[in-house]
């Protein structure tokens, strides 16, 4: 069907025929194109970055269909203001802002389709954009409300603005199936994103209507002025003040609270942050690059981590054995965690355990997802080349590097679980040394090979288990966790790498590492992203401290454990 809806298309849009004859043979024709690129999509989209040639033939049939659907709607567009003096029946006008408004519409699901696979926008699409919307606004249509059962009606600045945005927020950082959910949530808030002119001297974002660009950042407010009547700003404070609420909102919440305000935006936490972060503030590229000749060993994900730091032993190694005598970042654990904690004030303890008390209906989902987890295919009787292949060790060239990370290429086959926001260990050839990181960008390029951006988390970490400590003493079941230690050059203090699902602010945990417990307290969540949280901790030294912070019993009086339960 894709192949005869793409060859329907391209031999229309070679045929003479009146505007509004052009606009309803392609409206016939709109829904099926669109099962068609949904059907095309399951194809390419969910794969490994680096796409099959099945795959990359699917995506290509399917921008093939997309561009010429939108061909077809701007020839209307055109075709309707040229004819406006010979149409037997209908307006021009609405003729032109249908077709415009559906181009544009076609247009922005390119965008999509495009950012799901980071690959960059194809050159002159911009600028095609652009003036799909400059036309419309000469023939002053911008404004006018179009009815659209398939992408949600509104008017062309509305449509152009929501695409805009999607180009803006950094969209190489997103998952693949958080940017449809994105873009749509742009559409759901346009009440709270302005398109304004250049007079208009206020907006973070500037677009240059002229460009075959994506909009910039208003680095130079003052300079209004030299703006001309192509330049347009992006007014968007209100969109990121009510993300900014609805993060706070999450948050905040009563912890049996599971009703959601429909008409709050349902992103997840670390995606509303990342918005707030690309388009609530200008962001210039903090540490300068430095161009690297050199190759790297990496390892994605969590487990993979794990399994390289604790000197390639497998978990429940790990927790029978303790720290690998291979490892001088093993060397002295326990002097580490309460050296870290000498300087914690009373103060930090008072305030956090008033928020401690944990909801039982949650953690019993968090433990349910925990022992899931926890019995994953055990790997005590894997052979060598087997856990190779489970925690496999990739070999990358480095491009450039920064205080920060580094840009990577990988020109092999990406393994399909690459994601941004997951979780890294990198290695310099000849060394043994791995540093943590997590992905923080993915760009596709034409040559099939891929960059990646990492951001340096730690020089060093820890491989433990981690169990939570519920009421009563009960205990989670072990999961992978890293420590990564205090930074004193920058300040940074201790923290945790934990899964994405099963741990919260205060909970109380103990830290495994062969017969060594470690018994610490989670407190602010530094980041997170769909893999991982990371939490400030503190260490607590006994037991009998988390059971005392939990009931308020106190050591000395043991009746007071008696009446707790009366």
């Amino acid at each position: 069907m894709s192949r005869g809806l793409l060859k329907a298309t391209w031999e229309l849009n070679r045929i003479d025929m009146p505007a509004d004859q052009r606009l309803a043979i392609l409206n016939s024709l709109r829904r099926p194109v669109y099962t068609a690129l949904n059907s095309l999509a399951t194809h390419f989209l969910n794969q490994p970055l680096s796409l099959p040639a099945e795959a990359r033939e699917m995506y290509e049939l399917a921008d093939n269909l997309a561009k010429q659907v939108t061909t077809g709607y701007t020839l209307v567009a055109v075709q309707a203001i040229q004819q406006r003096g010979r149409f037997q029946s209908g307006s021009p006008a609405k003729t032109t802002c249908e077709g415009l408004h559906r181009a544009i519409s076609m247009a922005g699901r390119r965008f999509l389709q495009t950012l799901q696979l980071y690959k960059p926008i194809e050159r002159g699409s911009w600028l095609e954009l652009y003036q799909l919307y400059l036309l419309c606004d000469r023939q002053q249509l911008s404004d006018i409300k179009v009815t659209d059962e398939l992408d949600g009606s509104c008017s062309v600045k509305t449509r152009f603005t929501q695409i805009c945005l999607l180009g803006s927020c950094r969209p190489n950082q997103l998952r693949q199936k958080d940017l449809p959910v994105v873009y749509r949530q742009f559409y759901e808030q346009r009440e709270l994103c302005h398109l304004l002119p250049a007079s208009s001297g206020e907006g973070l974002l500037i677009i240059d209507l002229s460009s075959d660009s994506a909009p910039v950042y208003n680095t130079e407010p003052e300079n209004t002025a030299e703006l001309g009547a192509q330049h347009r700003y992006l007014f968007i404070e209100p969109l990121t003040t009510r993300f900014k609420e609805h993060i706070n909102y999450i948050r905040h919440r009563p912890a049996k609270s599971i009703v959601e305000n429909h008409k709050e935006p349902m992103l997840s936490t670390d995606v509303l942050e990342h918005l707030v972060s690309s388009l609530g503030q200008v962001n210039i590229r903090g540490f300068s690059r430095t161009q690297v000749a050199g190759t790297m060993h990496i390892v994605v994900g969590l487990a993979s981590v794990h399994f390289h730091i604790a000197g390639e032993r497998i978990f429940e190694r790990v927790l029978q054995e303790g720290p690998s005598s291979e490892s001088k970042h093993t060397s002295d654990v326990a002097a580490f965690l309460h050296r870290s904690d000498s300087d914690q004030n009373a103060k930090e303890t008072a305030e956090t355990e008033d928020q401690s008390v944990t909801d039982e209906i949650s953690d019993d989902a968090y433990s349910q997802e925990r022992s899931r987890t926890a019995r994953i295919a055990p790997d005590d009787d894997l052979s060598g080349a087997e856990l190779s292949r489970r925690y496999p060790k990739h070999r990358v060239r480095v491009i450039n590097s920064s205080t920060g990370g580094y840009c990577l290429e990988w020109s092999s086959a990406l393994p399909r679980s690459v994601k941004t926001g997951d979780v890294v260990g990198l290695c310099e050839e000849g060394t043994k040394d791995w540093v943590i990181a997590t992905i923080r960008w993915v760009s596709q390029l034409e040559n099939a090979k891929t960059l990646i951006g990492v951001s340096l988390l730690s020089p060093s970490a820890f491989a433990f288990g981690a169990q939570t400590i519920k009421k009563l003493g009960e205990v989670s079941d072990a999961v992978r966790v890293l420590v990564l230690p205090e930074i004193s050059l920058t300040g940074t203090p201790q923290t945790l790498i934990t899964p994405r699902l099963g741990f919260k602010e205060f909970q109380k945990i103990s830290l495994i590492q062969g017969n060594q417990s470690h018994y610490a307290q989670l407190q602010r969540q530094v980041s997170s992203t769909p893999s991982y949280s990371q939490f400030a901790f503190r260490y607590m030294q006994q037991l009998k401290d988390v059971m005392a912070d939990e009931h308020g019993i106190l050591d000395k009086n043991p009746f007071n454990a008696v009446w707790h339960y009366l």
